[in-house]
């Protein structure tokens, strides 16, 4: 796996990825630029979700939609997320055992979570939205 990331002008950014570029930016009012915290996160978000979803199948529980919401704090110094918690949002008729061993599994497997300094607390809660 491979991506290389240009320098544009100021903070700004051109990663090239497998699937084209994206600008990545520290400047917070540019709207179309992702920030690197937020790369993390999303990355960190869609892993859960990657990781998740498949479980479903093999058990023939049907899954109609699924959300993860994340929420970092920061810790000063050093500069790095103290905390983050994952939030599952699951439109299913799973119980709530069941959604938990899962999300226990998917977190376990996640290659960003297992990539992420262990020093960072990262929590997960969810809710279940009945079908």
């Amino acid at each position: 796996m491979k991506v290389k990331v240009n320098w544009i002008e100021n903070n700004d950014y051109n990663a090239k990825l497998s699937v084209g570029e994206r600008k990545i930016t520290s400047n917070m009012n540019d709207p179309e630029g992702m920030k690197p915290p937020e790369l993390i996160l999303s990355a960190l978000a869609t892993c859960g979700g990657l990781f998740l979803k498949p479980q479903f199948n093999p058990k023939s529980i049907e899954l109609k939609s699924l959300a993860i919401e994340t929420d970092a704090k920061k810790a000063t110094p050093p500069n790095m997320f103290k905390s983050i918690n994952m939030h599952y949002i699951v439109e299913s008729n799973i119980s709530d055992d069941e959604l938990e061993q899962m999300i226990i599994i998917a977190n376990k497997n996640c290659i960003v979570k297992n990539t992420l300094n262990p020093n960072i607390a990262i929590t997960f809660s969810f809710e279940i939205i009945k079908k």
